[in-house]
């Protein structure tokens, strides 16, 4: 039973003690039945006494094993409880741990939790403030005329020193904030462009506060927007009211121009001008303003050429294309891209960088022409006689540069280039490489290369083969001397001023030494001899001064810059170059001094021209030959260049600057004649006048408007001019404000009360009477006009004009 119990505890528990297995077994084995006699020990048959014997004490040994197992079960036992105390305080330590470990990530939950928090704080600050950070976008109106913009930014409580504007060219920022620290940003892009420098802005004030800011704008371009920002959607929702077509100022403007359109004419934009070289050896391109309606004419023959050109042989490679200025504005401001009358076209040549600039033609083959020009390599690369031939004779002007090394590795190449650049059209460029000489090409030239100094500098040679000639260029070898040498040799040695090559001057803004001849007698000997002297100076200035003569009949208006008198001819001045602001400067030797003429005077005068010595000239009226100023008491009449000698010679000077076309002129002579009167006894000042229509004004007058009726300036002195502003504008109290004027000036210099009283008088007089006479004489021209009227009237109507009409 008891190894059962053992063999069933071992099966299902496994955890038998294996003292208490062993206690058992040794149990079991005292309590089996007493082995049969025998053995080893030779164990002797007892009686009965002595199984009695044995009985007791197996008894007894058993009740001790007993004894010594139940002390073993207790043992044990305590054992057992030992280790179930012990078990238990194991689990007592591990749930106390348990609980710390509890605890301690509860704190660790809750610590967690209050840095969760305190991050969620922060970062809720962080959000609070990156809100108030957040800029508002004010709200704004605006209004044009055709040169300004203006634009009104609301902002309530405006904080003044907040205020930060940024005008760029294209691009207006506005930063501020008000009283409530609130700021406020706005920020686009412009439709066009402005002039940053010539702008401003204000603050806008109400009531004592500040409520925005007013900013006005200069356009670049003077014409009407049709919108303010480049991008209209991103604005319109702050866009108060949208001034732009409420604006009375502002003339009406065609919206869209159609832009030149046709057969063979591709509308691009700047990226399509690309893939147009690509494909094509030139481009030719009308960039036109959808508002401009300035160049319908030339744009006409614009499309009218480019139609003719498909089938025209060489024109074939050329493509023409029209783009809209306005929507590629930064493109069109990189090549200055305006409107005005010279419609200016851009040629693009697929090898060369930078695009060419002409002006549009009123023909259709002007431009065939053009692009046949431009067609030809820039510089044409020499190889041998024939080509070097065959480009001489190609052309009224060829310019060809020698140089010793190659193409690519040649330094003044480049600048020979660029000259060619700016003279396409008006001569052919060749390059020669290699070393080669103009010998080795057929031309006798006898210069010595190395004389310069400098081994590698290129030989230029300018051919002009209908004169037969050619000339070396010698000067320093930069691209503005080169590009002058060029321009001028390219124009003939002497040749008549026209229209056609006036173009030209204009064109190729070179010097020009101007002769004139006497329009009614070019045969006279004077302008025999100095057109003879004009064929020496030219020949002298070849490279450097272009020649020409003129007309006194038929140009004699030109000598007013210059200050001649056109009925003295001949006649010589030089000018800077051909425009109204060029600098001029005049030979004063005229007429019959030609016949026996200075050559080494007028070379001289040339070459102080070049120089930068002389001095300029400028128009100047024309006295009589017979006038001579009476002395004072006198009104001294005076031109420009009489105007310096006459400063000089006085102390003081009283100076008139008039135009002769004033209202009231003869009255207003009258009153500086009393002035002068009223001087007579003074010799210190002279009273002079000088008419502004036919003379030179310095610019220290600063005379804004030459045709204001009078300006009256006094000079004491050295000191410099003091302008008099009357108080009054009658005509009759003027000479008076002029004495009191002058006395103040002069401190007191001479007698006042009694000149003014004379002078007074004197005016009342005849300025009265003289205004009477004008008044009649203007009365008796209407009536003769109204007459005239009448009479034309009354002969249109016997003729039958007016029958048709219901009156």
């Amino acid at each position: 039973m008891i190894k059962k119990m053992m063999t069933t505890l071992k099966k299902e528990k496994g955890l038998v003690d294996m003292n208490e297995v062993m206690g058992l077994r040794q149990a079991a084995e005292a309590l089996k039945p007493d082995a049969p006699a025998g053995g080893d020990g030779g164990a002797v048959k007892k009686g009965k006494g002595g199984q009695l014997s044995d009985v007791r004490e197996a008894s007894e040994e058993m009740e001790r094993k007993r004894q010594l197992r139940r002390e073993e079960l207790k043992k044990e036992e305590a054992k057992r409880k030992e280790i179930a105390r012990k078990d238990k305080e194991k689990k007592k330590r591990r749930l106390e741990a348990e609980k710390l470990r509890k605890e301690k990530k509860k704190v660790e939950e809750e610590e967690r939790r209050k840095v969760a928090a305190k991050l969620a704080e922060e970062k809720r600050r962080q959000r609070e403030v990156e809100r108030l950070r957040q800029v508002a976008t004010p709200l704004f109106s605006w209004g044009q005329s055709k040169e300004q913009i203006r634009m009104s930014i609301s902002i309530p409580g405006l904080q003044k020193d907040s205020v930060n504007v940024t005008l760029d060219a294209d691009r207006i920022t506005v930063y501020a904030a008000d009283w409530q620290k609130r700021r406020y940003l706005l920020d686009f892009e412009l439709r066009g462009f402005i002039e940053p420098s010539n702008s401003s802005w204000s603050e806008e004030e109400t009531a004592g506060r500040l409520e925005g800011l007013l900013v006005t704008l200069r356009k670049s371009l003077v014409h009407r927007w049709d919108r303010l920002a480049q991008n209209h959607s991103a604005v319109k929702n702050f866009l108060r009211k949208d001034w732009v077509q409420d604006d009375g100022e502002v003339e009406e403007e065609q919206e869209e121009v159609e832009l030149p359109s046709g057969p063979n004419v591709k509308k691009v934009s700047s990226s399509g001008v690309q893939r147009l070289l690509e494909k094509r050896s030139l481009v030719v391109l009308a960039p036109r303003f959808p508002w401009c309606d300035k160049c319908k004419e030339k744009d006409r023959e614009f499309v009218k050429a480019a139609k003719g050109s498909r089938d025209v042989e060489h024109l074939d490679t050329v493509a023409f294309a029209s783009m809209d200025a306005r929507e590629e504005k930064h493109w069109a401001r990189k090549y200055n891209v305006t409107c005005d009358d010279t419609c200016e076209l851009l040629l693009f040549k697929s090898d060369e960088e930078e695009p060419y600039v002409v002006p549009g033609k009123r023909f259709s083959e002007e431009l065939q022409v053009e692009c046949y020009k431009h067609l030809l390599p820039v510089v044409s690369t020499i190889n041998d006689r024939a080509q070097f031939e065959r480009l001489k004779g190609a052309f009224d002007t060829a310019i060809i540069g020698f140089f010793r090394q190659e193409k690519s590795s040649d330094a003044w190449f480049p600048r020979f280039q660029q000259a060619a650049r700016a003279l396409r059209g008006h001569a052919l460029f060749g390059a020669v490489f290699r070393g080669h000489t103009p010998s080795t090409m057929g031309i006798e030239w006898e210069g010595d290369w190395d004389s310069s100094g400098h081994e590698t500098r290129p030989l230029v040679l300018l051919f002009k083969p209908k004169e037969e000639r050619h000339v070396e260029f010698t000067g320093e070898l930069t691209l503005e001397k080169l590009s002058h040498f060029s321009k001028v040799l390219s124009l003939p040695l002497l040749s008549p001023y026209t229209p056609e090559s006036r173009q030209k001057y204009i064109e190729l803004k070179v010097p020009l030494a101007m002769l004139w001849l006497d329009g009614e007698d070019e045969a006279h000997p004077a302008s025999r001899a100095a057109r003879e002297v004009a064929e020496r100076l030219a020949h002298r200035f070849s490279g450097q001064l272009v020649f020409v003569t003129l007309n006194t009949t038929r140009d004699g208006f030109l000598l007013r810059p210059f200050g001649l008198d056109p009925r003295a001819p001949p006649l010589f001045g030089l000018a800077s170059e051909e425009s109204t602001e060029a600098q001029r400067f005049a030979w004063r030797q005229t007429g019959d001094h030609w016949l026996q003429p200075s050559f080494e005077g007028l070379e001289s005068f040339c070459q102080a021209f070049l120089n930068g010595s002389l001095e300029a000239s400028h128009e100047s009226g024309v006295l009589p030959e017979s006038y001579k100023w009476p002395g004072p008491g006198s009104v001294e009449e005076v031109v420009w260049t009489t105007f310096r000698s006459s400063v000089r010679e006085s102390e003081h000077l009283l100076l008139e600057l008039y135009s002769p076309y004033r209202p009231q002129h003869r009255t207003h002579l009258v009153v500086l004649d009393l002035v002068a009167e009223a001087l007579a006894k003074l010799t210190t000042i002279k009273v002079a006048r000088m008419d502004t229509a036919n003379n030179y004004v310095l610019p220290e007058f600063a005379l804004k408007d030459k045709e204001k009726s009078s300006s009256i300036f006094f000079r004491l002195g050295p000191q410099r001019w003091r302008r008099f502003a009357p108080k009054t504008a009658r005509l009759e109290e003027l000479p008076a404000q002029m004495l009191k004027f002058l006395h103040r000036e002069m401190k007191g210099n001479f007698d006042l009360p009694e000149r003014l009283a004379w002078v007074k008088e004197e005016a009342w007089k005849r300025i009265r009477r003289l205004k009477a006479l004008e008044k009649d004489y203007e009365k008796k021209m209407q009536d003769e006009w109204m007459q005239k009227e009448i009479e034309e009237f009354e002969r249109y109507k016997r003729l039958g004009k007016f029958d048709s009409l219901n009156l």
